[in-house]
C-alpha cells in the first residue's frame, strides 16, 4: 500500500526522508547487535548443551526479542518520525513554555493544547505540546498509530497515544504529534534527526511524493474529519 506525502509549502527545503524513515531498514543499533538465541548461542541445541542440569529444568525461553513477532511486526510496518530541525524548548512548573528553532518556523512549529481540552488527570501533571511537522500525508485505507520512541531513544516526553485514519490518496492530513512534558522548570535541546515517535501503520506502506495532495481544511467545528 502506498503512503503519499507532500510538503505544506513548495518553498520548504527539506526532504521527507529527513523527517520519516522506514524502521525495517533502520532498526535500532541494539536490535541489530542482538543475537537470535540467548547467551550468544548459535541454535537451540547449542544453548541447551551450555546449560547445567538445574538450568535446563528452569529455562523458559531460548530466544531473544529478535525472534519476537511483536517486535518484528512493529519494525516491519513502522516509520521513525524525527525532528526536522534543532529545537530549544523551555518548560516551567506552572505549565508555560517557550521554544526556538534555528531557522524558518515552517520546518517545525510548536503549539499546545489547553488543560481543559485534555482533562485534569493529565493536564494537572503535564504540559500538553503539539509538534507540527512540515508534511501532509495521505493513503486511503490505512491507519497510523503513534508510539513512544524508546527503542531508539528515551526522550523526556511521553507520546499521546492516538490513531489517525487516512481518508484518501489525495486528502492531505496534517502530520502533528501531541506529547506530554512533565510540569517542571527545565530546558531541552532536541537535535535535528532525533526521534520524536514511532508511527505504526495498519498496513505495510511505501512512501511516495504526490503533487495531487491537497490539504483538507476543516469546515465544521465538531467531528469534521469523520465526514471525509
Amino acid at each position: 500500500m502506498n503512503l503519499y506525502y507532500a510538503p505544506k509549502r513548495d518553498d520548504l527545503s527539506i526532504q521527507f526522508e529527513d523527517v520519516m524513515s522506514p524502521c525495517h531498514s533502520g532498526t535500532p543499533s541494539w536490535w541489530r547487535k542482538l543475537d537470535f538465541y540467548r547467551n550468544k548461542s548459535k541454535s537451540v541445541l547449542d544453548m541447551w548443551t551450555k546449560l547445567s542440569q538445574e538450568e535446563k529444568q528452569e529455562v523458559e525461553g531460548f530466544t531473544t526479542v529478535r525472534a519476537c513477532p511483536g517486535f518484528r511486526e512493529l519494525f516491519k510496518n513502522s516509520y521513525l518520525l524525527k525532528f526536522p530541525s534543532d529545537l530549544l524548548l523551555e518548560t516551567t512548573a506552572d505549565g508555560e513554555f517557550t521554544w526556538k528553532t534555528p531557522g524558518e518556523e515552517g520546518l517545525l512549529r510548536v503549539y499546545f493544547h489547553t488543560p481543559d481540552q485534555i482533562g485534569s488527570q493529565i493536564s494537572d501533571n503535564y504540559t500538553i505540546i503539539k509538534f507540527i511537522l512540515p508534511f501532509l500525508i495521505a493513503g486511503k485505507g490505512t491507519k497510523a498509530l503513534f508510539l513512544d520512541p524508546i527503542y531508539y531513544k528515551d526522550q523526556p516526553f511521553k507520546i499521546s497515544p492516538g490513531v489517525m485514519e487516512l481518508k484518501g490518496n489525495n486528502i492531505g492530513m496534517p502530520f502533528n504529534v501531541i506529547v506530554f512534558f512533565e510540569k517542571k522548570d527545565a530546558t531541552y535541546h532536541f537535535q535535528k534527526g532525533e526521534p520524536i515517535c514511532i508511527v505504526y501503520f495498519s498496513d505495510r506502506v511505501h512512501a511516495k511524493e504526490s503533487s495531487k495532495i491537497r490539504r483538507y481544511d476543516k469546515k465544521k467545528f465538531f467531528l469534521d474529519y469523520e465526514d471525509v
